[in-house]
């Protein structure tokens, strides 16, 4: 684990205000990292950046403020969080009686453990980076083609009129968007 949140996390001994979300977002269930945890309820981390190894309780670890917290007009932003915690609340007994009878026979159990290891593989900083770097690169390539040529901007800046999505008290002209995009000022994140 390479990132260390010192924030307590809701439900623990330290709550957060009352009625407030979580702030504090695992990337890793803590329920599964408690399985690696000693007789004292503590992971021995390395955080791979710094390489220094400590003690630690799985609150501290594999989270970070606001991670899974989105914003989107008109949702939710603490909709993907609750569906997490659902998702693991189901999950955290089917790893328990997989453990118990030593098999993944029940379908149901089988199911949601797939479903918790495709999470942490994808769920994690370092793939989200990766997605946010392909998802920039895409943008950059669509926006280079949209102002390739003036025709071709007056055309997207036409449609989006018509499509209402276009602010009539713009004022950005053609050489100033694509000087915009050539230099690169978009970001996906």
């Amino acid at each position: 684990m390479n990132k260390i949140v010192s924030k307590p996390e809701a439900g623990t001994a330290q709550k957060e205000a009352k009625g407030a979300a979580p702030r504090k977002h695992h990337y890793v269930p803590q329920f599964y990292l408690r399985g690696f945890a000693g007789d004292k309820g503590q992971l021995l981390v390395t955080d791979r950046p710094s390489e220094k190894v400590f003690r630690t309780n799985p609150g501290n670890v594999a989270a970070q403020r606001d991670f899974n917290t989105i914003e989107a007009e008109g949702a939710d932003p603490h909709v993907v969080e609750k569906a997490l915690a659902e998702f693991e609340g189901k999950v955290a007994p089917a790893l328990e009686r997989i453990k118990a009878v030593k098999s993944l026979a029940n379908a149901e159990d089988r199911n949601l453990l797939m479903n918790l290891i495709c999470g942490l593989a994808i769920r994690n900083p370092r793939q989200r980076a990766t997605i946010n770097d392909f998802a920039g690169e895409i943008m950059q390539i669509m926006l280079e083609m949209s102002v390739a040529t003036k025709e071709r901007w007056d055309g997207q800046v036409a449609q989006m009129k018509q499509d209402g999505a276009w602010d009539e008290n713009t004022t950005i002209s053609y050489e100033e968007m694509q000087k915009f995009v050539k230099e690169k000022n978009i970001r996906s994140d």
